[in-house]
């Protein structure tokens, strides 16, 4: 009888696990964006877990947010490295003077080394929930990615379309260690401003080659020109077909594994935020 009972036990232990793991799994469909108030002009740090997993997430509404009108949404993905976009946030998060001129939701999730692929698929969920609880432009939807991120950007936005059927207007992609090519529908109308440091790893500049030299093939009619300034201490070269400039290429002399000169560069929110499908 005992063993009858033991057994008994373990059995109503294991549905009840069952039931708690599918509940936590169906519940992981679900984004739970209540606690975000859009009349707060600064960004609100927020967390989005399950029994199983917690993530966290930087959301930033757009300044004097007026539901008739609607707004681009900016996606940091940080580095594998970093547990938060701190490249990209202070381009647009909290500053007063960036919040007022680029009105935007920003979005910088938090994945820790799970990556961008599968293992973020919980945050094109939450993509697609903002966009129906928020008055977001579809045509402006915009990645940012740096390393992992920058890999990741490539990654993420195909499988945001497979998804979500989301097509981002631009990508501005920081050292991507793999991935060159875009899905077909992304290739013709997603701008990207691609940028690597000329010291950083052979693999990592060589992809970056493979990028344009893509682009360019793709695209025999189109004239190439280019430019050198200095940014950051770094003497820069860039190489822009002529698609309304939907394709650069920055190389950053003597710079390494890093894109804080990026962010320097005043030109680089006003390409980004005038991109549109």
């Amino acid at each position: 009888m005992k063993n009858i009972s033991l057994s008994l036990l373990i059995i109503t232990l294991c549905l009840m696990l069952f039931l708690l793991l599918k509940n936590n799994l169906n519940e992981q469909k679900r984004i739970n964006i209540n606690n975000f108030d859009p009349s707060h002009t600064w960004a609100q740090r927020l967390v989005y877990g399950t029994l199983l997993h917690s993530y966290g997430y930087t959301l930033q509404p757009p300044a004097n947010y007026d539901e008739s009108k609607s707004y681009p949404l900016v996606i940091g993905l940080h580095g594998g490295t970093e547990l938060q976009d701190h490249y990209f946030a202070p381009a647009l998060v909290n500053r007063e003077e960036q919040i007022e001129t680029f009105p935007c939701f920003y979005l910088g999730p938090s994945n820790a080394d799970r990556g961008w692929g599968d293992g973020a698929a919980w945050v094109r969920l939450l993509i697609a929930e903002l966009m129906e609880t928020y008055s977001i432009d579809e045509n402006r939807i915009y990645l940012m990615g740096f390393s992992m991120g920058g890999s990741g950007s490539y990654l993420f936005a195909n499988d945001l379309y497979e998804e979500q059927g989301i097509i981002p207007a631009a990508i501005i992609r920081c050292a991507g260690k793999s991935q060159t090519e875009l899905a077909p529908p992304l290739e013709k109308k997603t701008a990207v401003w691609y940028h690597v440091g000329s010291a950083d790893s052979e693999s990592i500049v060589n992809v970056s080659k493979e990028f344009y030299r893509l682009r360019k093939e793709r695209n025999p009619q189109l004239e190439e020109s280019v430019t050198e300034d200095e940014m950051d201490g770094h003497h820069r070269t860039t190489y822009t077909l002529s698609d309304e400039g939907k394709t650069k290429y920055s190389i950053y002399d003597q710079m390494g594994h890093t894109a804080q000169p990026v962010f320097m560069d005043p030109d680089i929110l006003p390409w980004l935020f005038k991109q549109t499908l």
